[in-house]
Parts: C-alpha cells; structure tokens; sequence
C-alpha cells in the first residue's frame, strides 16, 4: 500500500463574512430581541449608529477568499489525485479548511485539524487527511526561557495519524518567522537580523521537541517527519538545526540540483527552497521515489507579444546573499494562471510512502 504526504503554504486561505444586523449566533431570519437592540452610548458617536454581528453559521454566510485561486489550488493538489495527508500553512480557520474541502477538494478529506495560533495575521497551520488522527499536541502556548514571548508564533503543530497494520505517523507542522521586514522600515539590516534571529530560536526549539518526542533508539526506528515552510533556504543558518543538524532526509535533495526550488519571490525574480518534507530515517526508508513539486499554479509577470510567458529565467538561491543560479522558468503552467491570478507564490511538495 502506498501512501502520499504533502506540504503546501496556501497563501491566505481565509473566508470573507457577509455582515447583517444580528445578534451573536441568531439564525439569518430572526430579528434580535429588544434586550439585545443595543445602540451606542458613546456621546460622541452617531446617535442611532447600531452594533453588527455574525450571525449562526449556515452555508452561503461566508465566501472563499480568491475564489479563482482556490481552484487553481485544487489542481495543484492534485486535481482529482489529492495526497492523502496535507500539512497547510496560511489557514485562517477550521471553517476555511472545511469549506475549502468541501467547496473545491470534493470532499476527499475525512479529517480536519487546525487550531489558532498567536501570528496577527490569523495564518496557522493545519492539515487535511483521509487517515484518522489519533492524537494531537499543540506547542501554541511555549514560551521563551525568559518568558517575554511566545516561542512559535504560528504552533508547531504535532499531529499521530493512524497506519495500516497497528502502526502510527507523526507529523510535525511548522511556519517559521517571515524575512519580510515591513514598509518603510529605516533599518532593514537590523530587522532582518532580527527576523533571522526568530527564525533560528523556532528552529531549535522544534529540533528540541522532536529529539524529546523521539529520544534514542526511537529517533532512526519511528515513522515521524516535519513539514512546513521554514521561509529560508537550506543552506542558510537560521534553518540548521532542522535541515542540516537534525539527522532528518530533505527530500528535496533527491531531485537534480535546478530543480531544487519550491517558492517564487516574484519582486526579484527569485526562486528557492522553502518548503520542506523532512523524514525520520525510517520513513526516508519507505519513500523510495523522489518527491514531485507541482510548480504550474506558480504566477509569472508577464507575457511576450508571442504570448510566451516571462520571465524566461530566474534565479535559484541555496543561501541568503549568495550568488544565484540561472535556472529556466518558462514552463507551462495551468491554463487559469496569469499574471494576476496564481494558486500560491509557493508549490506544493509530495512524497509517496510504501506501507
């Protein structure tokens, strides 16, 4: 029996409410009570400004965020050939992970999980599975030695599937810290530095909780992997103690060295390897393939008068600040992809397991 194992940073899977004049919970036809008619009593506001709320979920009370990528994004899954588990980043909510299985995965998806982490953005991780979860651990509340912050702003997320033949997967579930620095920020070193320096504290202490979950002996014979976008690339430092020090396979590294990517910073024309599916040794022993990127919901900038799309190239780094690789990237991608419209800037990574 096979198996396939996924990782996909979703790009803002979020749903967009549609507001009524309703109390909390109250059915979409029912008039609030006059208790509940509650006006503002702030002088200074307008005098017969009302409050609004969300009223009780029923299907049609909430639109997909980018409904045109959510089907691109369906494709990029697999298009009627989904993997059997999908560890996602950029999830708003349960309810968006639901809706977007139910709306545009056909309902191929058994089992849901994601639980709320601390990223103000509201983007968590979550998963998508047709093998039963059977225990969950949630790293949302981990603090830092000094107690002043919050280890893992979007949760490592720990998850045990169910297996054929009494045995288990666990599947650790990771975003770590952006390079994004903001707008206008005066000092970019220094927030870059900083952002670095966040990255490299999640790294370590998620290298920390695996070793514990699976010390000694149990490290090379259990069937565990950590999958997620670490938003650097595999030779830079603040990913080390997963990529390079952890005893762990990038999967990655079995493709030919330009193919090597899975994320396109469109601003630079930058391609490289964020996303990763890292396997216990193990379960490296049981993927005996390669792993297949699926890049064609990838965006483009533009096309030529030809209609060919461009850039023609772009730049494959293995390391921050290093000197990049020309690598080709005008292939064909799905045929609702523009310049506008893409599934995500990242794609999705599958590996196939033989159980």
């Amino acid at each position: 029996m096979n198996i396939t194992l996924a990782t996909f940073n979703a790009n803002n899977l979020f749903l967009r409410y549609r507001f009524m004049d309703k109390y909390p919970g109250s059915p979409p036809s029912k008039k609030p009570p006059a208790e509940l008619d509650t006006r503002v009593v702030d002088p200074k506001a307008a005098d017969d400004a009302r409050f609004k709320f969300l009223p009780m979920y029923q299907r049609g009370m909430f639109r997909v965020f980018n409904e045109d990528q959510r089907r691109i994004e369906a494709k990029v899954l697999g298009d009627g050939d989904p993997p059997d588990i999908v560890c996602l980043q950029e999830v708003e909510s349960m309810l968006a992970l639901r809706e977007f299985n139910e709306r545009y995965l056909g309902k191929h998806y058994d089992h849901a999980l994601v639980i709320d982490g601390r990223d103000l953005r509201q983007i968590d991780v979550g998963l998508l599975s047709t093998r039963k979860i059977l225990d969950v651990r949630t790293h949302v509340d981990d603090r830092t030695s000094d107690k002043k912050d919050y280890v893992f702003r979007r949760d490592l997320l720990e998850v045990v599937l169910d297996l054929p033949g009494q045995r288990t997967l666990t599947v650790f579930i990771a975003h770590l810290k952006s390079k994004f620095t903001g707008i206008n920020i005066k000092d970019k070193a220094a927030e870059t530095a900083k952002s670095d320096a966040t990255r490299l504290r999640e790294a370590r202490a998620a290298a920390k909780i695996i070793r514990s979950r699976f010390p000694g002996a149990k490290f090379k014979s259990e069937l565990f992997a950590l999958c997620g976008d670490f938003n650097d690339e595999p030779e830079s430092d603040p990913v080390g103690p997963l990529v390079r020090d952890l005893g762990l396979e990038n999967v990655i590294d079995r493709l030919p060295a330009e193919e090597r990517w899975t994320h396109w910073w469109k601003g630079r024309n930058q391609v490289g390897q964020l996303d990763y599916i890292l396997l216990s040794p193990a379960l490296a022993k049981l993927a005996k393939w390669p792993p297949s990127i699926e890049r064609r919901g990838i965006g483009f900038k533009s096309t030529s008068v030809g209609g060919m799309m461009l850039p023609k190239q772009t730049n494959l780094v293995r390391r921050a600040n290093t000197e990049p690789t020309k690598v080709a990237f005008d292939f064909l991608r799905f045929p609702t992809v523009t310049a506008s419209t893409a599934a995500s800037d990242h794609a999705p990574v599958r590996i196939r397991l033989a159980l």
